[in-house]
């Protein structure tokens, strides 16, 4: 089995996930023109759908690494303009907001992200240090405790475990 790695910038930093060849395509079908020909047709342009979704968010997040996150944010909303469904366009501009301190708008997209996403554990963290920012102790604590269970189901142990001292430190 043939294996790529998709890389994705979370609040706990750059995430390395291994994916079987092919999966990676099927996570965006969703963005395929309707009415595509035949199966290898279909095939191509799943790649090529997927090479330049991947391609814009690996800009954005390499902009975001380096501090521009106001070009990342420009980024991740051309993405977003071409892909509406991306969740982890939304999630990745999310935190470039945040950096920025705008909170309102960071908000906005962690609740497009999960809307679009339920199992994206990263936003529901991320919002969860924007509920405590505001005092909104028990919305916190519920989005951590989703996101320790997502965690767990995924077997993403490290981030499971940091997340219940998230939760801890709020109790």
């Amino acid at each position: 089995m043939n294996l790529n790695w998709v890389s994705l910038i979370t609040g706990f930093g750059i995430i390395f996930i291994p994916v079987a060849s092919g999966t990676t395509a099927s996570l965006f079908s969703s963005h395929l023109p309707s009415g595509s020909g035949s199966s290898t047709q279909l095939i191509s342009q799943a790649a090529s759908t997927e090479d330049r979704l991947e391609d814009r968010l690996v800009e954005g997040m390499d902009k975001g690494m380096l501090g521009d996150y106001q070009g990342a944010i420009e980024d991740f909303t051309e993405v977003i303009r071409l892909y509406p469904n991306s969740a982890e366009a939304y999630y990745n501009r999310g935190i470039a907001y945040s950096k920025l301190g705008n909170s309102g708008a960071a908000m906005a997209d962690y609740n497009k992200a999960v809307e679009l996403n339920p199992n994206l554990a990263e936003a529901y963290v991320d919002r969860a240090q924007i509920y405590s920012g505001l005092g909104k102790t028990s919305d916190a604590l519920k989005d951590l405790k989703r996101a320790a269970d997502l965690f767990k189901q995924q077997g993403n142990t490290i981030a499971y475990n940091q997340t219940l001292k998230m939760i801890q430190k709020l109790q």
